[in-house]
């Protein structure tokens, strides 16, 4: 089986410190859509 890796390490520092700061934002905006729908939802349940 293959081994799988987010990030090439063999890329230069740069782009791979870029690439792992790209997918800590996506994490963090997938949490915090993540909380505005639900509040979003309890808004349209409520009212």
């Amino acid at each position: 089986m293959p081994s799988r890796r987010w990030v090439n390490r063999h890329q230069p520092q740069t782009l791979v410190l870029a690439t792992v700061l790209l997918y800590m934002e996506g994490l963090f905006n997938l949490a915090r859509g993540a909380g505005l729908l639900l509040v979003g939802l309890g808004m349209a349940a409520a009212g």
